[in-house]
């Protein structure tokens, strides 16, 4: 028998709740009255209420086409992009969508990174688990940095015929992501001079002054006098190794979980320096995007105390006046030292 001859014999006949039509066609009210058991692949079922039919497939009630359709359309849309949380907590995303000929809808998900396609059962590593109600997704991220990276998700609305999807970028990120720089505001000095040195912490919890790339971009910014005895730029332990390097190598053991090399041990490590007499915000950037951990300052010297308090301000997509941000990050106390002028800050936290 035809298509065409099975939806005119289910139009033809009605019943109560639910009435035999030949052998394995039924009428229901609706589609929540739908036996989930007892029915055999091929069986047919018609909703009343929104006048759909449909055929069991061996596991699952499907909606038969039987005319023009349009689209579900979402109500509620997922955010553009998501940053997952690093502490394990969950992220929660609620969509909703409606049918506009007033089929109930179901919600599914999906993603793809690069030549990777993921599924509700096999997610992509930034994510370790995924329930869902009805709209509402709750993903739980992994909290492994070795996961860290981006996807691309789709939240899938469906009425058992059409399907319509919206987009989210997803990251997962230990850190400040897509940084091009910093500007450096001391706003406490126990001496009136702006002297500190400084070091960025690489996503991966690294130096970033070994990089040799790094190295090869950054720029300290107008803002920073190189005139007199005034200096700002990259500096080595080869050339000083005293109080401040001190504290750079155990707040990066203990904040950071990286050793840097031993004073004495005949290898070396780059830092940042800034030595200034005017007291205001000075500018290190790059060209290129980073996610940045953390930023270890220090006014300590091996003669007399300078920066002691202050924060921290980043450009977020570009180096140019226009990116710097309207978020400032107020340096802590140091967790290994409680001197004054020892600070920190760290952004996966």
């Amino acid at each position: 028998m035809s298509k065409a001859r099975d939806v005119s014999r289910l139009f033809s006949k009605t019943g109560s709740s639910s009435s035999d039509i030949g052998s394995s066609t039924v009428i229901y009210a609706n589609f929540a009255a739908f036996p989930d058991s007892g029915n055999t692949a091929g069986d047919m079922a018609f909703a009343t209420d929104t006048k759909a039919v449909y055929v069991w497939d061996g596991t699952e009630w499907d909606r038969v086409y039987t005319g023009s359709q349009t689209t579900p359309s979402f109500t509620t849309d997922p955010p553009s992009n998501l940053l997952l949380n690093t502490d394990g907590s969950n992220n929660v995303v609620t969509v909703a969508a409606t049918d506009p000929q007033g089929f109930p809808i179901s919600y599914e998900f999906d993603g793809v990174s690069g030549d990777s396609s993921y599924t509700e059962s096999s997610l992509p590593p930034q994510i370790t688990s995924l329930t869902k109600s009805n709209g509402v997704f709750t993903f739980t991220p992994s909290t492994s940095q070795s996961n860290s990276g981006t996807f691309t998700g789709r939240f899938k609305a469906s009425d058992g015929l059409q399907t319509t999807a919206k987009s989210t970028l997803f990251q997962l990120s230990f850190g400040l992501a897509d940084v091009y720089g910093f500007d450096i505001t001391q706003t406490s000095s126990s001496n009136g001079y702006c002297i500190f040195t400084f070091m960025f912490v690489a996503e991966d919890g690294s130096n970033l002054h070994d990089d040799s790339t790094y190295a090869s971009e950054v720029v300290y910014g107008a803002n920073i006098s190189q005139s007199s005895w005034h200096e700002g730029g990259e500096r080595s332990t080869s050339t000083a190794d005293t109080p401040p390097q001190a504290y750079l190598r155990t707040e990066m053991l203990s904040r950071f979980n990286h050793t840097l090399p031993a004073s004495g041990s005949g290898s070396h490590f780059n830092y940042g320096l800034v030595a200034n007499s005017s007291v205001t915000a000075k500018t290190i950037t790059w060209t290129t995007a980073r996610t940045i951990k953390g930023i270890l300052v220090t006014g300590t010297t091996s003669t007399d105390p300078r920066f002691s308090g202050g924060y921290v301000t980043p450009y977020i997509g570009g180096n140019t006046a226009s990116d710097l941000s309207s978020t400032s990050y107020t340096l802590l106390q140091g967790s290994t030292s409680s001197a004054v002028n020892d600070r920190y800050y760290d952004f996966s936290v």
